[in-house]
């Protein structure tokens, strides 16, 4: 077994993190323009009758691949994508200004690997026990 107490000072390791991702549980996208941006519309949005442009409904997370390459032994991005990130629709509109998920589209170079978070995480407190232990 491999174990590692996550701090602030004892980041994961990258070998745990690999487990992570090669044990086939993270969708893995091609860079090909417009397809990331379809992706994250098709999977995040809930309502599939509407379907129309706004924020995501859910959280996601899935890879990036450079296309024509598979595996993280040759590059990926892993993305997060948090419930409220404005992804507009699934095609880009012409004339639009480029934006994060363009970017994540780039090219990714051999062996690169990065995380990229898109939006912010809802956070829950810790139930607060009231004098009676509820």
């Amino acid at each position: 077994m491999q174990a590692h107490i996550l701090t602030d000072t004892s980041p994961l390791p990258r070998s745990l993190f690999w487990s992570f991702i090669n044990a086939h549980t993270v969708n893995e996208i091609s860079n090909h323009p417009g397809a990331v941006r379809r992706h994250i519309f098709h999977s995040a949005m809930l309502d599939t009758k509407k379907k129309r442009p706004g924020k995501t409904e859910q959280d996601i997370h899935f890879c990036i691949f450079q296309t024509g390459r598979y595996g993280p032994q040759n590059g990926y991005r892993f993305v997060v994508v948090h419930k409220g990130y404005d992804i507009g629709g699934p095609e880009k509109k012409e004339g639009e200004s480029e934006d994060d998920i363009d970017r994540l589209e780039r090219e990714i170079p051999q062996g690169h690997e990065e995380m990229v978070v898109l939006g912010e995480p809802e956070l829950f407190e810790d139930p607060v026990e009231d004098e009676d232990g509820n």
